[in-house]
């Protein structure tokens, strides 16, 4: 009776899992990281032909601030020179020695930038992260402060804006205040602190995502100076673009940025600090090869004796190669004999008279 039902059961799970497409998913990996934000993954495998879903999921790790970040993450991925790039789970590399720019994968679990909401890279992809810390998810606390919460927990709640009595703090030589300087795009200004406020539970104090404050007014931001850091910065201006148009009188341009000089890689700040120096042009003219011109040969005669027909001459480009194609001249065009088609030519009278 055991052996029968032992196989029962091995038979109903094979089955089973048949039907599903998927065996169960593995117990999650140990943190890539033990602060600054690390993910967790699980994989699961396809024990069916073709399986619809994802194989592997993430979450969110040790997203406790480090006690002592010296480097971003994107920093760490550079050996050599750190630039900006616009996609939010790349960066730009640039060899120190050889000028050669190459571009990484950011590792997973590094926060994406430029983004409002919470979300991170995970397989080079920027991806919203939910209240319980999934990557993927689209759980979102609700009113009373749960996650995946319906709001119907709690009495309604009132939100509003309240001062954390913190600022956003001042870098402590330069490395750091260039680290900070890439915070909000690149647009945070590291020689001054501003207030930091919060968003708040009215009722409970707890402090909940800034979205519960959407419709209240922000108060004014306080300022306080931090103190004055002489960091060295220098302007550093990307290849030139080709000239435009590729011939004769045109317009080339670059990008140009102002850049602190770390210990082996540089890093985007704000042009302010680089303004001890006169900012390189981004833009200047330029002159391509020449340019060729049209050269319309004669017309042949008209293609009828009588009426209206058609002629046409060769138009060549001389002088080189990129002649304007709009202001090539016409190359065929109508023309009139002279005479009606349904008119006798008077030489026709005449010797018609003679005999």
């Amino acid at each position: 009776m055991r052996f029968l039902l032992l196989v029962t059961c091995v038979f109903q799970f094979e089955a089973r899992a048949d039907v599903l497409g998927w065996a169960g998913w593995s117990p999650w990996t140990p943190c890539s990281k033990t602060c600054g934000g690390g993910v967790s993954q699980q994989l699961r495998r396809c024990l069916d032909v073709k399986c619809s879903g994802i194989s592997v999921r993430f979450r969110v790790c040790n997203a406790k601030e480090c006690d002592k970040p010296s480097r971003t993450a994107r920093e760490t991925v550079c050996g050599g020179e750190t630039i900006l790039s616009k996609q939010q789970c790349e960066v730009v590399c640039r060899s120190t020695s050889s000028g050669a720019k190459f571009i990484w994968r950011v590792g997973d679990g590094t926060p994406c930038q430029g983004t409002t909401h919470r979300s991170v890279c995970a397989n080079g992809a920027c991806q919203a992260v939910g209240c319980d810390d999934v990557v993927g998810s689209t759980l979102r606390l609700d009113a009373c402060g749960v996650c995946g919460g319906q709001g119907d927990t709690c009495e309604a709640a009132h939100f509003d804006w309240k001062d954390s009595g913190e600022y956003t703090p001042c870098a402590k030589d330069c490395e750091e205040a260039a680290r900070l300087a890439q915070l909000d795009g690149g647009t945070f200004d590291a020689q001054y602190q501003i207030t930091v406020f919060v968003c708040v539970n009215t009722q409970s104090g707890r402090v909940v995502p800034e979205r519960m404050c959407a419709d209240r007014e922000k108060p004014k931001i306080q300022r306080k100076e931090c103190p004055l850091l002489v960091c060295p910065s220098r302007w550093l201006a990307s290849d030139w673009s080709e000239c435009v148009p590729t011939c004769g009188s045109g317009l080339r341009q670059r990008t140009v940025y102002c850049v602190q000089q770390q210990e082996n890689h540089s890093i985007n700040v704000l042009d302010k600090y680089c303004l001890a120096e006169k900012k390189p042009p981004s833009s200047e003219s330029c002159v391509s090869k020449s340019c060729g011109t049209w050269d319309p040969g004669a017309w042949t005669s008209c293609s009828v004796s009588c009426g209206t027909g058609t002629r046409s001459r060769t138009v060549n480009c001389v002088g080189g190669t990129d002649c304007d194609k709009l202001k090539k001249p016409q190359v065929r065009q109508a023309c009139y004999a002279g005479i009606p088609c349904n008119v006798i030519p008077p030489q026709a009278l005449t010797m018609g008279d003679e005999n």
